[in-house]
């Protein structure tokens, strides 16, 4: 939801595909401001030269203690 105002200000679309069901015993704020950085970073970086980008965030159970969290975009790379 905190990253709503900067993606409507541009072009690119924010895909999400996070399984049911996932469980995390963490930091939630911590968690979050990673996601924003990496989304935020795509945005000013990766994806400034492209009009039509793309973000994808995915999650899945890896097994009972795991869980693979993979933020990806389309833009220039590094």
């Amino acid at each position: 939801m905190s990253l709503g105002p900067t993606l409507r200000k541009s072009q690119h679309n924010l895909r999400c595909d996070i399984a049911d069901g996932i469980m995390l015993d963490s930091y939630p704020g911590y968690l979050a401001q990673i996601v924003t950085n990496l989304v935020n970073n795509a945005l000013l970086h990766g994806l400034e030269s492209r009009p039509d980008g793309e973000i994808a965030i995915s999650a899945k159970l890896v097994d009972d203690a795991s869980v693979a969290l993979v933020v990806s975009d389309n833009g220039a790379g590094i």
